[in-house]
């Protein structure tokens, strides 16, 4: 029976000290990928420090925005509380008194909770009393204590 020889395997390229043409082509493209995956992870890296910096505006902002709101609620209650008194002079002693408000037959509920200081987290607000030079009335401001 007649067998064929295995065919012969020939270098297409020139040799050189380190191998063929082929496998230097290889090394060289393997570090221009290296280096393409170093430019890729530095991308997404500033891209990430770009998303950070926009979702700690975005969450000031709506601090910002609660805050306000807070703010504007303990300024309809004090109002609401000075309105109840009668004369419209008194103003709370307390911050509690615009929840449970005791100064009539019935109890009166100005707001409804304490709210918390959105920026701060806590309730640590107080009352700032102020005389007035132009007359004798007490102003009062709501402040953090923080």
């Amino acid at each position: 029976m007649y067998t064929a020889a295995p065919p012969v395997r020939r270098s297409t390229g020139r040799r050189g000290l380190r191998g063929d043409i082929n496998s230097a082509a290889r090394r060289t493209q393997a570090g221009f990928m290296y280096i393409g995956l170093l430019v890729i992870v530095a991308l997404m890296g500033i891209a990430s420090a770009a998303l950070g910096t926009l979702w700690s505006v975005s969450a000031k902002r709506d601090k910002e925005l609660e805050l306000l709101f807070v703010g504007h609620q303990y300024r309809l209650a004090i109002a609401r509380y000075r309105a109840a008194g009668g004369g419209g002079t008194a103003f709370p002693l307390d911050l509690r008194d615009l929840v449970d408000d005791e100064r009539g037959a019935v109890v009166r509920h100005h707001l409804r909770k304490l709210y918390d200081d959105p920026v701060t987290g806590h309730n640590d607000w107080e009352l700032i009393r102020e005389q007035l030079a132009c007359n004798s009335h007490e102003a009062r401001q709501l402040r953090s204590r923080r």
